[in-house]
């Protein structure tokens, strides 16, 4: 049963015509087996303590997942309830990319993590880095002289100069923008929390300040009159070019795709013009002005005209305001309205995915420019 975790005692569950496991590899031989267990993947979060076994002699004291690593030297029972996280607090320094890499059956993201069987929480040779710690924050005083706060992420620099304890529905987007520091600058700092984000700890402090660093001051909208005579207000992105000739006051709501949108120019110019937004707009700061001209630089600027019907060459009546570079051959359109996706348009209408991006490439690849009530091509 634990080769077949839908069936249960009884072989109830069990059910004509499906296919079931009856023999795993590395398992030892039916005769020598002395109990069964069942596994179940685990849907809830707790923060449930689960007993541990320890054992340097190799061979795990009951169940495992699939690819477990053979040189695993200590093991822990997963519990109803338990997540990763779980071993993560309760092992300081052993990091969620160590568990996937031990136990890789459990999924990138513990997604399929199973009660009752024993996940790998050692292996020999391996020490964990000894930089957290679990203990009521208290104040260190460094060789730097700036007195660091404790328990701190794991691969924060050593020459941090100001923190953030981590709060409930942080980001790491959202502690650079509340502390005037880019992306980046944070990343570098905070190498611990992986390039996703994925391992920012509730609790525990980041750097958000490095001794020399150089931070953007959130000071009141004003206006500078630079040398190239344009007035600029701020506060403004770091990283904005000199040569900007009109801005754009980010909102709450605001998505880069919006706002090339409202301000007809392309994804590639605002990125150009504003080099602290990654790919994926990450950088976008609520309250910061953004870049949307230069000197020289005229943005094609689309019109929303009211919605009437044209008669092209092909003879169709075609609808407006339509999405830029859609085909000219197009006989069915689709207008788009709020929640709409590329995906669920192609659906609806019968089509692929690839004919949609085909018949309408000013989506994006991404379908980051999908425009609300626009006309997109549905048919040719």
């Amino acid at each position: 049963m634990r080769w077949n975790p839908s069936v249960s005692e009884g072989c109830a569950g069990m059910q004509a015509g499906n296919s079931y496991c009856v023999e795993a590899f590395g398992e030892p031989d039916p005769g020598e087996i002395t109990s069964t267990t069942t596994t179940v993947p685990v849907t809830t979060t707790t923060t449930k303590t689960s007993t541990s076994t320890t054992t340097t002699t190799g061979g795990a004291p009951g169940a495992t997942q699939s690819g477990q690593i053979t040189t695993c030297n200590r093991w822990d029972l997963v519990q109803p309830g338990d997540t990763c996280s779980v071993y993560l607090d309760k092992y300081p320094g052993l990091t969620l990319a160590k568990l996937v890499e031990w136990n890789p059956a459990i999924g990138s993201q513990c997604q399929s993590l199973w009660v009752d069987t024993y996940l790998c929480t050692g292996v020999e040779g391996y020490t964990a880095p000894t930089t957290t710690t679990t203990a009521a924050p208290t104040t260190t005083a460094p060789s730097n002289g700036v007195t660091t706060p404790s328990p701190i992420q794991p691969g924060m620099t050593t020459s941090c100069a100001s923190f953030h304890e981590v709060q409930s529905g942080d980001t790491c987007a959202s502690i650079a923008q509340s502390n005037g520091i880019s992306l980046s600058q944070f990343n570098a700092w905070n190498t611990g929390v992986g390039s996703g984000c994925s391992s920012l700890w509730l609790g525990y402090y980041v750097c958000v300040s490095e001794i020399g660093a150089t931070t953007t001051t959130k000071a009141p909208s004003t206006t500078t009159n630079p040398g190239n005579g344009i007035a600029t207000p701020t506060p403004t992105l770091p990283g904005m070019v000199s040569t900007c000739d009109a801005f754009y006051l980010v909102s709450e709501g605001d998505t880069c795709a919006g706002i090339t949108k409202k301000k007809g120019l392309s994804l590639s110019q605002l990125y150009k013009w504003n080099t602290a937004l990654d790919s994926t707009c990450s950088g976008l700061w609520t309250g910061y002005y953004v870049c949307v001209s230069v000197q020289g630089v005229n943005p094609t600027t689309t019109t929303k005209a009211t919605t009437t019907t044209t008669k092209p060459g092909n003879e169709i009546a075609t609808p407006t305001p339509i999405q830029p570079g859609m085909t000219a051959s197009c006989k069915k359109f689709h207008k788009v309205v709020s929640g709409d996706q590329c995906g669920t348009i192609a659906k609806k209408a019968g089509i692929s995915l690839a004919n949609f991006n085909k018949w309408n490439p000013g989506v994006g690849s991404s379908c980051a420019s999908l425009w609300l009530g626009y006309y997109v091509c549905i048919g040719v």
